[in-house]
């Protein structure tokens, strides 16, 4: 029976979340979708493309999210905690710098 990346990828991605984010996991969300990246020797191989999405506390301003795309079929877990960790501390600074009247303006993004 073949492998299902995808399926595996996105219940990886979707318990390390849980995880991370701890009580609150319900305002975070997640985007996995597979994707060719070019490598920089000129061949492309598949990846992930991961978009880490966390509710806006300002209403009507879009969705605050982090992303990178990750080159590999099968993400190490290690490496999958890493990058996941890192996009939910980088949203929780961002949701605090709103909260606290700052810029949106750190390297995460809203839309």
């Amino acid at each position: 029976m073949p492998i299902n990346h995808r399926v595996r990828t996105e219940d990886q991605i979707n318990a390390i979340i849980q995880q991370v984010a701890g009580k609150e996991a319900s305002i975070f969300g997640y985007l996995v979708r597979l994707i060719s990246i070019g490598m920089p020797n000129g061949t492309s191989e598949y990846g992930w493309h991961l978009v880490v999405t966390m509710k806006n506390p300002e209403i009507g301003k879009g969705v605050l999210f982090g992303k990178a795309d990750l080159p590999v079929l099968e993400i190490p877990h290690e490496f999958a905690v890493r990058s996941v960790t890192e996009m939910v501390e980088g949203l929780r600074d961002l949701r605090k710098k709103i909260l606290s009247g700052g810029t949106t303006q750190n390297g995460a993004g809203s839309q």
